[in-house]
């Protein structure tokens, strides 16, 4: 059997939770050996949900490229439909990180552009933004096992 990569860290926090961190004598070393603990919890955290996570602020993000792209010029009007119409041929978290940062990037471009304006029509699609935002910040969020 093949152990999953979510078995062997969970194994590895256990050994330096359990075994090596109380065996070292130093409690520098011991503080190192449970924060390197946590680490792999956390790492666990992300691995196990990290495609999920960024497909859901992809598809958000393209999502409000289609209905903010009205409200703004033609050039950047133009790079919103194409960002909309996009498609994630490939789901390595490699490939869709470097979507999640070109789309980010994109759409600090529009927030920069709606924020110059002062009409309400801008000031609602900067909702649409922080509503985004929040919701991405939540999903991103890492459970720490003593809070």
């Amino acid at each position: 059997m093949k152990p999953s990569s979510s078995e062997l860290l969970m194994v590895l926090l256990q050994d330096l939770s359990l075994h090596i961190a109380p065996a070292l004598a130093d409690t520098y070393l011991q503080s190192s050996a449970q924060l390197w603990a946590v680490l792999c919890l956390l790492t666990n955290q992300e691995q196990a949900r990290a495609a999920d996570v960024r497909l859901k602020d992809i598809r958000s993000m393209r999502a409000m490229f289609g209905s903010l792209s009205e409200l703004v010029g033609p050039e950047l009007k133009a790079r919103l439909r194409a960002a909309h119409a996009g498609a994630d041929h490939h789901l390595d978290i490699a490939s869709l990180d470097a979507t999640h940062a070109e789309l980010s990037t994109l759409l600090i471009t529009l927030q920069e552009d709606l924020e110059m304006r002062a009409d309400k029509t801008a000031r609602e699609a900067c909702k649409v933004i922080w509503s985004h935002l929040n919701a991405s910040a939540q999903r991103h969020a890492l459970t720490l096992p003593f809070s």
